[in-house]
């Protein structure tokens, strides 16, 4: 299976939707798309994961990176609808304790408006 970013505007925020597998083998293609779309929003940020099916360790370190990038952008950056095994893997690695996940994309705005 391979990767795939899709990107929409919802509710003045900035969705990007990963699919498939994050790993070595795409994950400079994704880095790049993943910051260039950050580098060019001028709105908060949500990364919705319910279609992504792996993350590498190079996955996470695309995650991180974007994160930063929105952070010294003063972007608010959410992730949202993890799958359980994508859920572990961000457990494990430690990013559950130092970004801000939601169980779904309704859930990452709202936090966004309150």
């Amino acid at each position: 299976m391979s990767f795939e970013l899709l990107s929409e505007s919802k509710n003045n925020v900035l969705i990007l939707s990963m699919s498939g597998r994050l790993d070595s083998i795409n994950s400079t293609h994704a880095e790049a798309n993943l910051l260039d779309q950050i580098e060019n929003s001028t709105t908060a940020v949500v990364l919705d994961l319910e279609m992504l099916d792996y993350v590498a360790s190079a996955g996470l370190r695309i995650v991180l990176m974007a994160a930063k990038r929105a952070k010294a952008q003063n972007k608010p950056f959410l992730l949202c609808a993890l799958q359980p095994q994508i859920h572990h893997v961000f457990e494990i690695s430690g990013f559950l304790k130092i970004l801000s996940v939601y169980s779904s994309q309704t859930e990452a705005i709202a936090a966004l408006n309150h």
